[in-house]
């Protein structure tokens, strides 16, 4: 399990490879106002990555990747958890995300489906939702 968050750099290029590799949005890494966290474990060997953007009460859940090697053992479900729980700390009552293809996951994380019109003026206006995103992607929210 990731035994730590670690905030990390917009322009760390292991996070920029981690995310091109699992088919996750790069383009905006550099002006996002998301803050990414490295996931280490015990002996701080990174575990993956995720980003959380905070608007006002809402949250978006962005780029949460566990590393090739290190799936299969819980980690998604411990760094999603982390995420809820700093978006949370910071006032969030809602976290939403985008994904194409792990609904399955984050559903067993809490999250339920949405239609993408629902989310609030301040997630539907972020690159992620607003140019990044296919319009096919899962559109889902977390009550917090």
């Amino acid at each position: 399990m990731p035994e730590h968050l670690v905030p990390t750099s917009h322009s760390d290029p292991a996070l920029a490879a981690a995310l091109a590799e699992a088919g996750l949005p790069t383009a905006d890494l550099a002006a996002s106002p998301a803050q990414f966290f490295r996931a280490v474990d015990d002996r701080f060997e990174t575990v993956g990555y995720a980003g959380i953007e905070l608007h006002g009460d809402e949250a978006l859940l962005r780029s949460v990747v566990i590393l090739p090697a290190r799936r299969g053992r819980g980690f998604g479900a411990d760094l999603v958890a982390a995420m809820l729980a700093a978006a949370r700390n910071h006032g969030a009552r809602r976290v939403w995300l985008l994904t194409e293809g792990a609904a399955p996951f984050f559903a067993r994380q809490g999250f339920a489906p949405a239609e993408r019109e629902q989310a609030p003026r301040a997630i539907a206006a972020t690159s992620e939702f607003a140019r990044l995103c296919p319009a096919s992607a899962a559109c889902m929210v977390h009550l917090l």
